[in-house]
């Protein structure tokens, strides 16, 4: 399960990195004038490049208490990723980029690791649990 979750966490942060700047990216990044979804990118990119070093600290933490940790952190992430468009805002008008895919796909990659991270937050704490009984 641990190594489920940090594959899942990796691959999900590498998303929020990508998809905000080259699949669906904000209006800066097509040549438009600065706008408020511009504040978006940067901010799931910032939450994605700590979903890495989350999963790839998953991957090295031999611990289980220490995957546990992780899994809660990855967990936390996937609510900062899933908030970040309606904390800076993105753009009404439903012909733009921001609005038809980014927010849509970061809040769907958010929903989809976090159903994964909190049932491995929830295996994990049932193993730790066990163990120390």
């Amino acid at each position: 399960m641990r190594v489920f979750a940090a594959v899942a966490a990796v691959m999900a942060g590498v998303l929020l990195m990508v998809i905000p700047r080259f699949v669906f990216p904000a209006c800066e990044y097509i040549g438009r004038g600065r706008m408020h979804c511009t504040a978006a990118a940067p901010g799931d990119l910032v939450v994605g490049g700590l979903l890495v070093a989350t999963g790839l600290a998953m991957f090295a933490l031999m611990s289980a208490t220490g995957a546990l940790v992780a899994s809660g952190c990855a967990v936390l992430l996937c609510a900062a990723a899933f908030l970040t468009p309606a904390y800076t805002r993105y753009c009404a008008n439903p012909d733009m980029p921001c609005h038809y895919g980014m927010v849509p796909s970061i809040r769907f990659i958010a929903v989809a690791l976090g159903l994964v991270e909190s049932a491995a937050f929830i295996g994990l704490a049932r193993r730790t649990l066990r163990g120390s009984a």
